[in-house]
């Protein structure tokens, strides 16, 4: 019997040293055929998610997005800040 959804894969990515080498690695996981793409929210050093996402959304057709954990303790992003991001609707966003 045919499952009517195929298996789907994900991948984790947080760093980049520039924003060039972000894109190229978000396109590559979407031509790669990975369905979906997370970045943690912790402390240390890596990419600000919500930005990192953004672009992700921005430059890739297919693949969906989203986040291990939001950090909210963070002064400069607190739960509002979240919530009113999480609400704009995206441009791939399936329906």
């Amino acid at each position: 019997m045919t499952h009517p959804r195929p298996f789907r894969c994900g991948v984790l990515a947080s760093r980049a040293r520039s924003s060039s080498e972000w894109i190229d690695t978000v396109k590559k996981a979407e031509d790669l055929g990975y369905s979906t793409l997370v970045t943690p929210d912790h402390f240390g050093d890596q990419l600000a998610p919500i930005e990192a996402l953004s672009t992700a959304a921005a430059v890739t057709e297919t693949l969906r997005i989203g986040t291990l954990v939001f950090a909210n303790v963070r002064p400069v992003r607190g739960a509002v800040r979240v919530r009113a991001w999480g609400s704009r609707p995206r441009a791939n966003a399936p329906t």
